[in-house]
């Protein structure tokens, strides 16, 4: 069993991934580079706490993707409010060509309900919805303090506070109850294919 998990620079994608490493699962993970809405440093922790994980556990693989292009897309053509689920929603459907491409049997995230705009119990459906692999969650039910406590314990904690960039691209209010109507109404507006061949065009390894 294969699984790609999708990796930031926050305090829960690193410690969903650091458990599943530590329970022997096969897991590779895949970084969205926000480049221009987060600085530079953003993107180097994102590299330090790969190269951490991968003393502590074995040297797994580490793809990275350009999202940049798909925000100013999403920025400039679509409603401002929907902006941070059509970032998610393209992370995920990214992922989901990656698993497809490279043989991988499940996707990871380090989703907590209720955490972030994106995390809703509606907009968690939205986002994925058209997913055709499975999307792990082993955070959903915890509380950020739980978090925090857990990557404290698994030493990824003062690597993920070591530099905090907002994203750019977040708008002042954020759709939290999103309906797949209206997410397929302002995807319209860009060109999905054209953002997903730059994507993959772009994808490196790190």
């Amino acid at each position: 069993m294969k699984i790609l998990g999708l990796i930031s620079g926050g305090i829960d994608s690193p410690v969903a991934i650091d458990m599943m490493l530590s329970k022997g699962y096969d897991v590779d993970v895949i970084h969205f580079d926000n480049t221009p809405f987060y600085e530079k440093e953003e993107h180097n922790k994102v590299i330090k706490i790969i190269e951490f994980l991968r003393k502590k556990h074995y040297k797994f693989k580490a793809y990275l993707i350009p999202h940049g292009h798909a925000l100013t897309e999403f920025k400039n053509k679509a409603r401002n409010n929907m902006t941070c689920l059509l970032c998610k929603r393209q992370m995920l459907r990214m992922a989901n060509i990656v698993c497809e491409n490279k043989g991988y049997d499940f996707i990871l995230t380090g989703d907590s309900m209720g955490q972030v705009a994106s995390q809703t119990v509606d907009n968690i459906k939205c986002i994925s919805t058209g997913i055709s692999y499975p999307i792990l969650r082993p955070l959903i039910g915890l509380d950020k303090q739980e978090i925090v406590q857990m990557a404290i314990k698994r030493g990824t904690y003062e690597l993920s506070i070591s530099f905090n960039s907002k994203c750019g691209a977040v708008p002042s209010m954020p759709r939290t109850a999103g309906h797949m109507s209206e997410i397929e109404h302002n995807e319209k507006r860009v060109d999905i294919d054209d953002i997903v061949k730059y994507a993959i065009n772009n994808m490196k390894a790190i």
